[in-house]
Parts: structure tokens; sequence; C-alpha cells
């Protein structure tokens, strides 16, 4: 029994351990069956997220390529491109996202220089990142020569799942561009108006035309118009490189573009410089800078005259539009300002040291012996060949009762003056030149050119005759240019210098017929003394109290002394009570010396002492009538410098006007004595239509005011030393001692310096002393 309930036990058990076996194997079954039912789920659900994803993903980025912005994502921590979008690519010219990457973004070399590096830009991103948002104008190298501007706006964002910054823009570079037009145009206008270099300006206003006009490289060429050649300025690579392959371009058709542009004087466009016959032989020059098109512009002076020629060359095909060619000819006209305004800074400046050079001559001419004539003179046509850049100055003279004319001096080298071929005759000369011409050219077709053209057989040569009272010719100066032609400017000194030649070659001329007799000289001498010294008692009687003056106001002591250095001169002073109360003081000095300086200054002093009147003591009124009176028939172009000054004794005040003399020395207690070197004007009796301007000074209490003329500061010793200004500026601390007179003191002053030297010039003095008390 025990045995059986131990078997059936056994079978039980076994029966229960089958059934729990496959209950758990049926639970298991289920379990795995659920398991695939739940991770089928799980991949349906990520299948339809990553669809769900790609779909917003191209969503995102066709919506950013449809943007009108320049769209750029990069990593959050890292300077990579993730996406560029369509008007990105465009901007730089690629078809990738990579391989803008690759081409552009990573490359270092493709960046502008700073602050517009690759490592800038890593900063800004940097920046941007820690902040958030960063703001920006940036500009970008879009190809070999391009570049664009924009306004870029970076921040941080999440980009298909990943940290990330967008570089967002917009494109101001027609804005941008505008702006540094606007900025280049303004600072050539301060240039030009400030009298900056005028090689700085053409920079400027040269990179001022490249930005006006993309794509291009601008060279400037200035006119010179002795050589008729044009010359490249500026210091910019290319025209560096240009100026290499033309140092000088010939105005003439052909010669490039921008020597037929000068030649037609209008605008020349070539669109093939290799074909072009406007570049004929040098178009494959220039093509090697690798240019293919140019444009040029003439540049034009106020009175139509060339002054240079603009050009822009391009490196492909190209023909400016009808807004080019607007915004171009503004550039071209800013260029005719600046070159117009240096060369009138230029010719004034010149102009000043031509007329103290003339001066300096008229003091040599009066030094020229004939015991030494040659020798004289050839030195004077030397010094007139530096000053002027001539190839070479000979001087004829028509000796007496005789219609040839026959060298007597020459700066030519090894010029044999005895030649007997050497010779021409008054007829021949009025034939080639007219009857009253002041000057003119001897052409080489012309039969007077092989005596006069010395070795220049192919280029004219300019005559200047030498007349007396226009009509009788004492002979003729012929000037060889150094380049072709003589500067207009040039030939009107000539001729001023030619005119005191003539006076000089006149006077050694009377000087040699004296000395033929000498009952005759001594006779003539006599005559000529008695005549001096009457018209020396006539010229003194026309400046106040003869030549030594004296007067005193209400704490004022003026003083004036003329002192000539002849019998006759050319300085004199006046004073002149003006109706209003005022004084009009006056000190001058007339160009050349003798009787017709002295016949020039008469003449000076009438029309002072009338327009002062007429003109109720207005200075520019009467200085300008003046200066008309005097140009007026004055066939032998002789002038006058001259300071004028109206005094208001009440005051102090005092204005002034310099027509081309020597600065006023103004002495103020307790001060340096100092030379008024202001406003000047040119010389009377010159220029038509000389302006004049006024300028004001007051004589404070204690001070004083000294007028002179160059006969003061050119006074001489016998070792040929100059008194000059810092003597004179010396002795100025003496101005105002009590109980001195300034003018006596510096007139011992003069004395004292020049010892025995014979005085050279006429010497003029005027003191103005304003007492710090009453007399």
């Amino acid at each position: 029994m025990d045995m059986m309930a131990l078997l059936g036990v056994v079978e039980w058990l076994a029966i229960v351990s089958v059934l729990a076996a496959v209950g758990l194997t049926v639970a298991l079954t289920l379990i795995r069956r659920k398991m695939r039912r739940i991770k089928l789920l799980h991949q349906e659900e990520r299948n339809l997220m990553s669809r769900q994803l790609q779909s917003a993903t191209a969503d995102t980025r066709a919506l950013l390529n449809q943007a009108s912005q320049i769209i750029l994502v990069f990593e959050r921590y890292a300077p990579i491109l993730l996406f560029a979008n369509q008007q990105a690519l465009e901007a730089f010219g690629k078809d990738t996202t990579a391989e803008l990457m690759d081409q552009f973004i990573s490359r270092p070399d493709s960046w502008l220089p700073a602050p517009h590096r690759l490592i800038d830009f890593e900063d800004w991103l940097q920046q941007a990142r820690v902040i958030g948002t960063e703001r920006k104008e940036w500009c970008f190298r879009t190809g070999e020569d391009d570049h664009l501007w924009v306004e870029a706006t970076v921040s941080n964002t999440a980009f298909e799942g990943r940290l990330a910054r967008l570089f967002a823009a917009n494109n101001i570079h027609g804005i941008k561009t505008n702006q540094i037009a606007e900025h280049l145009r303004n600072r050539s206008l301060v240039g030009i108006m400030s009298g900056r270099p005028l090689d700085t300006v053409l920079d400027t206003l040269s990179k001022l035309a490249e930005v006006v006009i993309g794509h291009s490289n601008c060279v400037i060429t200035l006119y010179d118009e002795q050589s008729a050649t044009l010359r490249p300025s500026g210091s910019s690579p290319f025209v560096k490189a240009f100026h290499q392959l033309f140092p000088t371009i010939m105005s003439r058709y052909g010669a490039t573009s921008i020597g037929s542009a000068a030649y037609i004087s209008g605008r020349v466009i070539c669109e093939n410089l290799k074909t072009d016959h406007r570049w004929q032989g040098y178009g494959s020059m220039v093509y090697e800078l690798g240019m293919a098109s140019s444009w040029s512009e003439v540049i034009n002076g106020r009175e139509n005259n060339l002054l240079g020629v603009m050009t822009l060359f391009f490196d492909r095909v190209k023909h400016p539009t009808e807004q080019e060619i607007a915004e171009f000819s503004s550039v071209v006209s800013l260029a005719s300002l600046a070159i117009e305004r240096h060369t009138w800074q230029v010719s004034l400046e010149a102009t000043l040291s031509y007329e103290r050079f003339i001066r300096s001559i008229g003091v040599r001419l009066a030094g020229v012996t004939s015991g030494n004539l040659r020798q004289d003179l050839e030195s004077i046509l030397q010094l007139v060949k530096s000053q002027y850049e001539l190839g070479g100055i000979t001087l004829w003279e028509r000796p007496l009762q005789e219609d040839c004319f026959r060298p007597i001096a020459s700066t030519l080298a090894g010029a044999d003056l005895t030649s007997p071929g050497l010779t021409f005759t008054v007829d021949e000369l009025k034939d080639t030149l007219g009857d009253n011409a002041t000057s003119g050219y001897v052409m080489p077709s012309d039969s007077l050119h092989q005596v006069c053209a010395r070795g220049q057989e192919k280029r004219p040569v300019l005559a200047v005759p030498l007349l007396v009272d226009q009509q009788t010719l004492l002979g003729v100066l012929t000037i060889q240019p150094r380049y072709f032609y003589v500067a207009k400017a040039t030939i009107d000194y000539l001729v001023m210098i030619g005119a005191m030649l003539s006076t000089s070659m006149m006077s050694m001329r009377l000087l040699s017929s004296l000395s033929q007799s000498v009952e005759r000289e001594k006779g003539a001498r006599e005559k000529l003394e008695g005549e001096l010294s009457v018209a020396r008692d006539i010229q003194m009687s026309m400046v106040p109290l003869q030549g030594e003056f004296r007067e005193t106001y209400k704490d004022w002591t003026i003083e004036a002394l003329l002192k000539p250095a002849r019998a006759v001169g050319g300085d004199f002073y006046d004073v002149i009570r003006c109706d209003n109360g005022k004084l009009l003081l006056v000190v001058g000095d007339v160009s050349d010396k003798g009787v017709p300086a002295a016949l020039f200054m008469a003449k000076t002093i009438s029309l002072i002492n009338y327009l002062t009147k007429a003109e109720d003591s207005n200075l520019e009124r009467i200085i300008t009538k003046l200066n008309t009176e005097l140009c007026d028939n004055n066939d032998s172009c002789m002038f006058v410098t001259a300071v004028f000054a109206l005094l208001d004794l009440a005051s102090g005040e005092m204005e002034f006007v310099n027509a081309g003399h020597t600065a006023p020395m103004l002495v103020e207690p307790f001060m340096t004595p100092q030379l008024i070197t202001g406003i000047s004007g040119p010389p009377l009796g010159l220029y038509e239509e000389s302006q004049f301007e006024s300028d004001y000074v007051k004589i404070a209490s204690g001070a004083s005011l000294t007028l002179y003329s160059d006969g003061v500061t050119e006074s001489f010793n016998a070792a040929q030393q100059e008194f000059g200004d810092e003597r004179l500026v010396s002795v100025g601390y003496r101005a105002n001692e009590k109980g001195n007179s300034f003018l006596t003191t510096l007139r011992r002053e003069i004395e004292q310096f020049s010892g025995y030297a014979p005085q050279s010039d006429d010497i003029t003095i005027m003191t103005i002393q304003h007492h710090s008390g009453a007399l």
C-alpha cells in the first residue's frame, strides 16, 4: 500500500511537472509573440519619425533656399559649414555646400585682409556663441578681384537635430560702395581745397573711379604742353606697372587710347586693345598686364585747355553704360579741378619767383659795362636759360646805321659770333613775325630759320624783338626751346626781359655815342647832369617834404625818407589826408631805374592822389583802378610794387594791401618784431585782371609799423653781403625806444653796414610810431 501510494504520488508529480512545463512553454511563446508585436510597433514609429524628420529637413532647406538673405549654418563649436542656401552659393560662385567649405571657408588665403580674415570671422562666431547673437557689417572675397559687403547676424540655433550657429546676411554692397565713393569724393575735395600734393589727390580720385566703375584699374596721365606728352601719375601697383611700360605717351592719334583721346580732345573707348587701331603697336604691351579693353576721357580746364587724360582699364570686354559715363564724368571733373588748382598755385609761386628773378636781372643789367660786354650779357642770358629751362639763347644787336642783326652774346656752347654768315636783315625778321609783333616763332620752313636754329634745325625758334618806342629795332632775342615750344607764360616774361635788355642796350648805345668825342661827351654830360638835376628836383618835389618827411599827430609820429641810388629813381612814398580823417600811407618801387622809372613814378603818385579823392578812400577800389590805369598803354612792361596802408589815428586800426612789395615790419611792446607776410597780390601795371585783397592789423599803443623798399634789405657792403631780413628784424628791437627816431636808427645801421660800397638801389623807409602817451 505504501508502495502503491508512493507510485501514485510520483505519477501525480510527473503529471504536474509536465503540465507546468507545457504551461511555461505556452506562456513563453505568448510573451515572445507580444514582444515581436511591440518591436514591430516601435520600428514603425521610428520609421515614421525618420520620415517626418527627413520631410522637415527638406522643408527647412527648401525654405532657407527661398529666403532672400544669404544663409550659412555652422556647427556650434567649430567653423564647419553644415548648410549654405542657394543665395549664398550664387554669391560665392559655388555649386555645393561642400565646395563652398573646401574652396573658401576653410582656406585662409581666400579671405580678405584684416579685419575680414578667416581668424577674425572665427572670433566673431565664438563671440556670438557666448553672447547668443551678434550683428556686424562684413566683407567677403567673392572672386579674384571681387568682394561683397553684407550686414550679417550670427545667432545660436539647432539644425537637423544638432547644435548650430545661424549666419544670416543682407547684401548691402551697393550702399557700402556708395558710402566708400562718397568718402573718397569728400576726401578728394578736402585735399583739393587744402592744397594737398597733387599726386595724393589724384590717387584718391583714381580709387574713386575704380569704386564707381567696378572691375576697373584707373590711370591718370598729366599733359605737358612743352613736350606735348602725357605722364602717368599715381602710386597704385597697376599704375606703377603701367608706368614701367609707358613712362611718357605722345599726344597723337594711335599712341594708345590715351594719346588718341588727347589728340582728338574727346572720349575714346577701345573694346579690344590688341586689335584697336588707336593702340597701334602698344596693345600687346598693356595686354601683358591682363587688360583687354580701355576707356579714356580727356581732362579739360575751364578754358577748354588740355590738362590730362583719365583712363579705365578692364580685364574683359567693356562698353560703358550711360549711368557709368555720368558717374565717371563727375570724377573727371574733380580731377580737372584738382589739376587746375594745383597749376594755379604753382603758377602763382612761379610768378612771384619770376618777378623777383626779373628784378635781379634788372640789377645785373644795370651793372653791365662796355668793357666786359659779352661776358656780362652771356652771364645774364645763362641765368635766363636756367630759370626758364630753355635750350639756348642768342642776343642779336642792330648796329647803328645798319639794317641787319649781328650776334653779340650767346649761351650756345662753342658759338662763333664772328662768323660772317651769322646775320639777317630787319626786313627778313619783319616778314617772318610781322611789323609790330612782340614775339613769334621762326618755323623750319622760314628762310630765317637756318641762321637762328644753330644745331636744332627741326624745331621752331622763338624770336623776341627788342623795340624802342614800338618802332625802332635795337636787336632781337632768339630762344631755342628745350622741348618743342616755349610755354606761353614764359614768353610773357621773356618779352619783359627783352624790354629790359632793349633799355640797357639803349643806355649802352647812348654811352658809346657820347664817348666818341671828348668835347661832345663833356658837353653832353654837363647837359645831362643839368637835366638830371632838374629831374631830381622835380621828382623829389612830388613826395612830401622832398624826401625827408616828419609829421606828428596826437600820440603818433610818422617819418619817411627817400634816398635815390641815382640822380633820379623809381622809389616813392606819400602821406595823404583823407576826407574821413584817416591817413593813406604809401611806399612803392617802380621797376627799372633812372628817368623812365621816375616818369612812371610821377604818373603813379598823381593817380594815387586823384583816386584817393575820387574813390572816397576805398582802398581796394583805389588799387584796382590804379592797376588798370598803369596797365593801359604800358608797352614797356614797367610795373610798380607798393604797400598801401589806410590808418585810423583814433583806433590804431590799419587796412593795408601789399601789391608784390616787401613785407611791413610790425614791432609790438615786449614782442619779437615780425614781418607781415600775409596776403600779397601781384605788382601793379602788369595784369589788368589782377585782384587785390585787404589785410588788417592794429597798431596798439606803444607799437610801430615800418614800410620800406627792397633797397633796404638789398643793401650790400664791400664784401657783397646783403643787409637782409634778419638784420632788419634785429634792428627792429629798437623801434619803440622812448625818445628815439627809428627811421634815424635804421638809416644809420644801413649806412654803417654798407660802408663805402655804392648804393645799388633806391632806399625808401616810412615809420609809423604809436606812442604810449601824449607827445
